[in-house]
């Protein structure tokens, strides 16, 4: 059934196997190479049955959901998925998870990667990604505004004051003329940094003010968590249609 043409069933077996068969001697061969399947599902339960119940294959297995992290499978679960696990059955791996994706965040050349690592990073957030600051900064003055905002907001979550020193980048991104997406993400790193955003206002109020409505949706969250009471007034003077 691990063979099998349909996902859900391949998911089923491995999750079977694990739960019903784990002292079985066929299941940890079997687990074994699911490590080197195309199926990033199979890959990751079967890391996560190695991290728990086998130290001398746990660094292979971590390796696993690196490379699944950084460059996902078919069928990989996400990082808010696999980060909690890793914490529940290897708490301790946490640390070298982060040394690991320092690299691939500094060096990688392709660019879903390296937003692939800054998304994994803000999920472990504080205090483990801490090491990760510098480099996350590195990537925040790239030419890709994509990359650069996203690891600013990743900042916001690990280390507040060194986000800070994008403010001037972070104010520029909010600007019109950027692409959404990146305005919407320097919108959201600006929420979270709450009350030091606020020379943010009058761009927010401005962008509160547009006719493309994710934007508008956007600039009002933020000012919600800068400046409440201005947001406040703003939503009752939507609510009144003025």
């Amino acid at each position: 059934m691990l063979k099998h043409q349909e996902m859900g069933i391949r998911h089923e077996a491995i999750y079977l196997l694990i739960i019903q068969c784990s002292g079985a001697g066929a299941t940890r061969r079997v687990l074994v190479d699911a490590m080197e399947d195309d199926d990033g599902g199979l890959r990751c339960e079967a890391a996560f049955f190695f991290l728990e119940h086998e130290p001398e294959i746990a660094s292979q297995a971590l390796d696993t959901l690196i490379e699944q992290l950084v460059n996902p499978r078919e069928g990989s679960y996400l990082p808010w998925d696999i980060i909690p696990k890793i914490r529940e059955k290897a708490p301790k791996s946490i640390g070298r998870l982060v040394s690991s994706l320092i690299e691939p965040l500094s060096r990688s050349e392709v660019p879903q990667q390296r937003m692939n690592t800054i998304f994994t990073l803000s999920v472990i957030g504080l205090p483990e990604a801490k090491p990760a600051v510098p480099a996350l900064l590195k990537a925040g003055a790239s030419s890709d505004r994509s990359i650069a905002t996203r690891a600013a907001e990743a900042l916001a979550k690990i280390d507040p004051a060194s986000a800070e020193t994008l403010m001037p980048s972070l104010l520029e991104w909010i600007r019109p003329g950027e692409d959404i997406p990146v305005r919407l993400t320097a919108m959201a790193t600006l929420g979270e940094l709450g009350l030091v955003a606020k020379a943010a206002v009058p761009a927010l109020l401005k962008a509160a003010d547009e006719e493309e409505l994710r934007v508008s949706a956007a600039a009002i969250a933020a000012l919600s968590r800068i400046d409440p009471a201005r947001a406040a007034a703003l939503k009752r003077s939507i609510r009144d249609e003025n």
